[in-house]
């Protein structure tokens, strides 16, 4: 049997159909290959991108990743809103605060960002409004400087009109002024520069009363003039008249030393100690009166709250009532010689619709 007969043997006995069957499976195994090779993201290398002109509340930020061909995209923004599944999102937060984004690609891939939505009234535009620098607390009689801070360089600032809020006028017009306040409480500093009213500045400081001096010269001589005797009647007989002239060794005024007035010092509280009774305030299960031996009875200390405010211990014990707050950080300082809380600084923030943020 010739070569070619085997040949045509071989080729005659095989089935065409299981020829096309193995020739569709191995097609469709290469082209399943082919897409997943195609389709195939690197999870070690996936990025997540926010962008936004101030990142402020109802204002859209873009989102985006640098992986364009994937098969499945799974956004969530971390504000409870419905997830998104386009590749580049834009999406706007109601609320200001801290969101946890958090992309899925391909179901098992995952890329996580922190973004910061501020409130509209956190954005100061130094282009045209100054900041003014000046401390918080201060007390009467203290001479004060006054500063500012503009951030164009490029405007020509040639006026300044500095209010310190005792006048109710215009009291200063020379760029740095130095002011010494003469009333205590709280004063509202206003700015305003190249007399542009539209664009005025306002900052809010506590002055404090001047504590008494006490002058022990005048301390004695009030206790010398309380001792000492008014003469009698002048006597009728020459001779008793003639003795009472007659010079004699001056008695002498007894001192009598002050009194001495026992300092009541107030009892040590610790920061922790104190930041509990506050989210008792809070909780409205305690008092500004709770406080009393501990700032010796003065409800209206100041209070830097998130060092943007200023307001008294009174007004900020009623601020917190019924709120639920967190405390972050807590700065008591004390008189030295009374061991009294005289100022307080506090950084807090207040849950709403279940975000934390600054009040």
């Amino acid at each position: 049997m010739s070569n070619q007969h085997r040949e045509t043997n071989f080729w005659s006995k095989i089935d065409y159909r299981i020829v096309l069957f193995f020739a569709a499976f191995l097609l469709i195994a290469l082209a399943i290959l082919l897409y997943r090779m195609w389709t195939q993201v690197d999870c070690e290398n996936v990025k997540l991108e926010a962008q936004s002109k101030n990142f402020l509340e109802n204002e859209n930020v873009q989102f985006s990743t640098n992986i364009q061909d994937a098969k499945e995209y799974l956004w969530d923004f971390g504000d409870g809103s419905p997830l998104s599944k386009t590749a580049n999102p834009i999406h706007n937060y109601i609320l200001p605060g801290k969101y946890f984004v958090r992309l899925t690609i391909n179901g098992n891939c995952y890329a996580e960002k922190e973004i910061l939505i501020k409130d509209i009234d956190d954005i100061v535009l130094h282009e045209t409004v100054p900041e003014i620098i000046a401390p918080d607390v201060v007390r009467v009689g203290d001479p004060i400087p006054f500063d500012y801070y503009f951030a164009d360089e490029t405007k020509d600032v040639f006026s300044w009109e500095w209010s310190f809020g005792e006048s109710g006028e215009m009291d200063k017009i020379e760029k740095n002024p130095t002011y010494v306040f003469q009333t205590p409480g709280q004063k509202r500093i206003s700015l305003i520069i190249n007399g542009d009213v539209r664009y005025i500045s306002s900052k809010s400081i506590f002055v404090k009363p001047r504590e008494p001096i006490v002058n022990n010269f005048q301390y004695r001589q009030r206790i010398r003039q309380s001792v000492e005797l008014d003469p009698g009647p002048a006597q009728i007989d020459p001779l008793d008249e003639y003795v009472m002239n007659l010079p004699v060794a001056p008695t002498p005024i007894p001192f009598v030393e002050p009194p001495v007035i026992e300092k009541k010092m107030a009892p040590d509280i610790s920061s922790e100690q104190f930041e509990i009774l506050l989210l008792k305030v809070a909780e409205q299960s305690k008092t500004k009166e709770d406080f009393s031996e501990y700032i010796c009875n003065q409800y209206e200390i100041p209070v830097i709250k998130n060092d943007d405010e200023l307001l008294t211990f009174a007004d900020f014990c009623l601020k917190i009532k019924g709120e639920k707050i967190k405390v972050e950080t807590l700065l008591l300082n004390r008189d030295k010689e009374n061991n009294c809380i005289v100022s307080i600084n506090i950084q807090y923030k207040v849950k709403k619709n279940l975000i934390w943020m600054k009040d």
